[in-house]
C-alpha cells in the first residue's frame, strides 16, 4: 500500500573504469527523498569531466544504501562514460526499447540507443553488435530509428558472431558467399525510412528490409556531409540473400559537395566497391514510382561512385528478385552540372524500368 510518510535512501558514486575525480565529479552522498504520492523516480545528475585522451568507455556505478520506510530490490545502478573522441557501442540486445543508456551489460544496448549515444558523443563511434545467440538476430524497431548526426558513424553487422564478408569477386559467375546475420525489419515501423545518415557514415553487414520508404536513406534538408559508404548489405531481402523483404525503394542520397572538385579516387557516394567484400544486394523495391538507388544532388559538382553490385536478383546474380521501378538514377536540378561517377561492375536485371538513367548530369564514367 502506498507509503502516508516520505521514504530516503542515501546515493552514492563508485568507481568502477572510471575514476571518480578524473574521471567524473567526487561528490558526497546523497539523500534521496520520495514524499508520499509523488512519482517512484528521480533524475540524479553526475559532473563528467571533460578530457581530450582516445580511451574506451568507461563505467562507474550507483549505489543505494540506508533505505527508510522501503526496501532495496536493486542497490545497483551502471553507468557508462562514452569517450567522445572514438566510441565503441555494442549492441547487445534486439530489442528496441531505450532507457537513455547504452550499457556493455547484458541486454543493456539496443540499436535505437546506440544510434542516440553515437548522437550525443558527436565525435568518431563505430556501433558493433554481440547479440547473444546463434544464427540470424532480427531486429524490429517499432517506430522510426533515431537519425545519424554524429560526426562520423560506422554501424558494422560483420561484428556479430557467424558473419562472415564476401570473396567473391565482381567476375565470377558465382553466388555471394556473404554470411549476414543481422537482420533489421522494418514491418514495424510505421512510415519510416531503415537508416537516416546525417553525417559521414559507414553501413556494413546488415540485412535491412520491410521499411516503406527507403532502406537507407542518406541526406538532412537535402543535404549530408560526405563521405558514405555503403558496402557489403543485402537490402531488400531477408539474411538469406533469397527471400525478398523489400523496402518501397533501396537507396536515396542526396548529396552535398564538399566544396572541392569531384574525383572519382575518393568519392563523397560510395555504394559498393572494387573489392569482393563491398558488394550489395539491392532488390525487391516495391514502390514503381523511384528507382532502387536513386542519387539527387544539390551541389554543381559531386563525386559517386556504384561499383560490384547485385541489382534486381537475389545473391546468385541469376535469379531474378527485380525492383518495381528502375534501377539507377543520377539525377540534378539543373543542366550543364557535373556528376563525376562511375558505374561499374554492377548486375542490374528485372527491373521495373530503365537499367541507368542519367538526368541532367554528366557522366565521367
Amino acid at each position: 500500500r502506498p507509503s502516508t510518510t516520505p521514504v530516503t535512501v542515501d546515493l552514492d558514486l563508485q568507481s568502477g573504469t572510471a575514476t571518480t575525480g578524473q574521471d567524473f565529479a567526487d561528490q558526497q552522498a546523497t539523500e534521496i527523498v520520495f514524499e508520499p504520492g509523488e512519482p517512484l523516480s528521480q533524475t540524479f545528475d553526475v559532473s563528467i569531466l571533460e578530457d581530450t585522451i582516445d580511451e574506451d568507455n568507461e563505467s562507474f556505478f550507483a549505489l543505494l544504501s540506508a533505505p527508510v520506510g522501503a526496501t532495496l530490490g536493486d542497490a545497483q545502478g551502471d553507468a557508462v562514460i562514452i569517450d567522445g573522441n572514438n566510441a565503441t557501442l555494442p549492441v547487445n540486445s534486439n530489442a528496441d526499447g531505450d532507457d537513455g543508456l547504452c550499457s556493455p551489460s547484458a541486454g543493456g544496448c539496443t540499436l535505437r540507443e546506440a544510434i542516440i549515444a553515437a548522437n550525443i558523443a558527436g565525435g568518431r563511434s563505430q556501433i558493433i553488435f554481440a547479440i547473444p545467440g546463434i544464427g540470424v538476430q532480427t531486429i524490429r524497431p517499432l517506430s522510426p530509428l533515431p537519425t545519424v548526426t554524429a560526426r562520423s558513424v560506422e554501424i558494422n553487422g560483420y561484428t556479430q558472431l557467424g558473419a562472415r564478408r564476401n570473396t567473391v569477386g565482381a567476375s565470377s559467375d558465382e553466388p555471394l558467399n556473404t554470411v549476414i546475420t543481422i537482420e533489421i525489419d522494418g514491418g514495424l515501423a510505421g512510415a519510416a525510412n531503415g537508416l537516416k545518415l546525417c553525417g559521414a557514415a559507414t553501413v556494413r553487414g546488415l540485412a535491412i528490409g520491410g521499411f516503406p520508404l527507403a532502406a537507407i536513406l542518406a541526406g538532412c534538408d537535402g543535404s549530408f556531409n560526405p563521405p558514405i559508404r555503403i558496402q557489403g548489405n543485402f537490402i531488400g531481402t531477408s539474411a538469406d540473400g533469397i527471400t525478398p523483404r523489400g523496402n518501397g525503394r533501396g537507396i536515396l542520397a542526396l548529396p552535398r559537395s564538399d566544396g572541392g572538385a569531384p574525383t572519382l579516387a575518393d568519392a563523397e557516394l560510395d555504394i559498393g566497391g572494387d573489392v569482393s567484400i563491398d558488394r550489395n544486394l539491392i532488390a525487391a523495391s516495391t514502390d514503381a514510382a523511384v528507382p532502387a538507388v536513386q542519387v539527387i544532388a544539390s551541389s554543381l559538382s559531386l563525386a559517386v561512385r556504384i561499383r560490384g553490385n547485385l541489382i534486381g536478383t537475389d545473391r546468385s546474380g541469376v535469379r531474378a528478385l527485380g525492383n518495381a521501378g528502375p534501377g539507377i538514377e543520377l539525377r540534378h536540378p539543373q543542366r550543364r552540372c557535373l556528376i563525376a561517377s562511375t558505374i561499374t561492375d554492377n548486375v542490374i536485371a528485372a527491373n521495373g524500368g530503365d537499367g541507368v538513367r542519367i538526368l541532367n548530369g554528366n557522366l565521367a564514367s
